[in-house]
């Protein structure tokens, strides 16, 4: 177990968060803190598609930090050649969304985004937030900003 200046993991998680209530109720989102020290917080950054893990850094990074990224494109006028760009706008701890544009959306890939979006406004509708996830509401957030 990891210890951070004499305190296990488990016990500094635990200095954060509400005692449990005596009576058995559950704690309520009001009771919980509204920020956290987040350079105490390490994560993994990892890729993920239509919610599955993909790829997974294997060591973990404190939450703020800037993770380097790379992409590249094939040039129009010779697709044999690439056009590489470093990315420096992702950071530990935060969503960012990667589309690639082939020209158009097909039909299938249409459909299955009006399902998640019609799922996830149930979901809201019904203020049934257990289940709701982050990149539901990316999904969201995204395609309602381009159109989609």
């Amino acid at each position: 177990m990891r210890r951070h200046g004499g305190i296990s993991t488990s016990d500094l998680i635990a200095s954060f968060l509400p005692k449990p209530h005596t009576d058995g109720s559950p704690i309520q989102p009001s009771e919980l803190p509204s920020s956290l020290p987040g350079y105490l917080i390490r994560l993994k950054p990892q890729i993920s598609l239509d919610g599955q893990v993909v790829a997974q850094s294997a060591s973990a990074v404190t939450m703020g930090s800037d993770l380097q990224g790379q992409s590249g494109f094939t040039q129009l006028y010779d697709p044999t050649q690439w056009d590489i760009t470093p990315d420096q706008s992702h950071v530990a701890g935060q969503a960012t969304a990667i589309g690639i544009s082939a020209g158009r959306i097909s039909a299938r890939q249409l459909d299955s985004l009006k399902t998640k979006l019609e799922n996830t406004r149930t979901q809201l509708q019904a203020n049934n937030l257990q289940k709701l996830t982050g990149e539901q509401i990316r999904t969201g957030r995204t395609s309602a900003r381009y159109g989609v």
